[in-house]
């Protein structure tokens, strides 16, 4: 069979339509979509949830806070503060633990870059002109 050569591009590009067709039938892609679509929003409504809920917990366990005495004209405040890590002594920086794993995953990689040489008899080929 003679075909003639400006028409093959043509003839390849109706059979790949045809297939992508075929597949995104067979696939059901629509369907796949929208599940991994409400997955998504199911997984990111969750996670916002849970940021929320310590956020506000922090917040609730700082609406807490008392003053106990307050006599600023002999220089005197006193308040009792409910802080989010435990403290002993002021004088001590407390240790915080925190796990930055969950940190970790939204953290890109960084690609290994080589600079170029300084040395300039490298840039070139030996000349002798």
């Amino acid at each position: 069979m003679y075909v003639n050569l400006i028409y093959l591009p043509l003839l390849i590009t109706a059979v790949v339509v045809h297939q992508v067709q075929d597949a995104y039938k067979y696939w059901d892609v629509q369907e796949h979509s929208t599940s991994v679509a409400q997955f998504l929003m199911d997984w990111i409504r969750e996670e916002v949830e849970k940021e929320i809920s310590d956020i506000k917990a922090t917040i609730l366990n700082l609406k807490k806070t008392t003053l106990t005495v307050y006599d600023p004209e002999h220089g005197e405040i006193q308040a009792e503060i409910h802080l989010p890590i435990p403290v002993k002594s002021l004088d001590v920086i407390p240790e915080v633990n925190v796990d930055f794993s969950r940190l970790q995953k939204y953290v890109p990689e960084m690609p290994t870059i080589q600079l170029p040489t300084v040395d300039v008899t490298k840039w070139l080929p030996p000349y002798d002109g």
